[in-house]
């Protein structure tokens, strides 16, 4: 988690008016996961919640049931596909085409151990999805959480859902290389999915660098 003014952002986050863009997993939302808990204790406590996930209908049926929950919140929904960087690119510019600020990301989707397979750009599909989407979310959505963060003297913050699994990436290089990173070739489901939860907390830890 670090703020858009640099530094790392270690305080709680106390009153929750402002905009919350969190995006959710290619399953949508369930009852006990970490992208519905947090969308709907974030919109209990005032904060307009922007559900982003691949399935629209999933989304604004997660939407609809906070809202029944909670009838003063505000919740509403983006289609993004963390897997198409062309559908990152066209979620971020249709939440800057609309105008509102942006006080904090949650970077909350992902896939886990599944079987190898490709993004639509050819990356493999942990790593495209759970690093590289998120990467390129951020840096497209940047100039919205600094400018918010200058007209609201807050600071923005991206969190980054990571997992005890970044400890049990690929060994011994923790994270292959650009030659070997997309390769079928001495694929691990769960190789991968370390090394892509690596990456976030790699990221997290240095969002300008990675």
């Amino acid at each position: 988690m670090f703020s858009v003014k640099g530094g790392t952002a270690s305080s709680p986050m106390t009153g929750l008016p402002g905009y919350i863009l969190g995006s959710a997993g290619p399953s949508g939302f369930g009852a006990s996961s970490t992208a519905d808990q947090s969308a709907r204790v974030l919109a209990s406590r005032g904060a307009e919640v922007i559900i982003a996930a691949r399935d629209p209908a999933k989304a604004a049926a997660a939407a609809g049931k906070i809202k029944a929950q909670h009838p003063s919140a505000t919740v509403s929904t983006l289609q993004l596909d963390l897997s198409s960087l062309e559908s990152v690119k066209a979620a971020a510019e249709q939440y800057v085409a609309g105008g509102k600020p942006l006080h904090v990301l949650m970077l909350n989707a992902g896939v886990m151990a599944c079987p190898y397979g490709l993004t639509k750009d050819g990356h493999e599909t942990q790593f495209g999805t759970n690093h590289l989407g998120h990467f390129a979310l951020v840096h497209r959505l940047q100039g919205v959480l600094e400018a918010t963060a200058r007209s609201s003297g807050e600071p923005g913050r991206v969190v980054v859902l990571a997992s005890s699994a970044h400890f049990g990436p690929y060994m011994p290089e923790g994270v292959r290389s650009e030659e070997t990173i997309d390769s079928k070739e001495g694929y691990s489901p769960w190789g991968a999915y370390g090394q892509s939860k690596l990456c976030n907390v790699l990221f997290a830890r240095n969002p300008s660098h990675l």
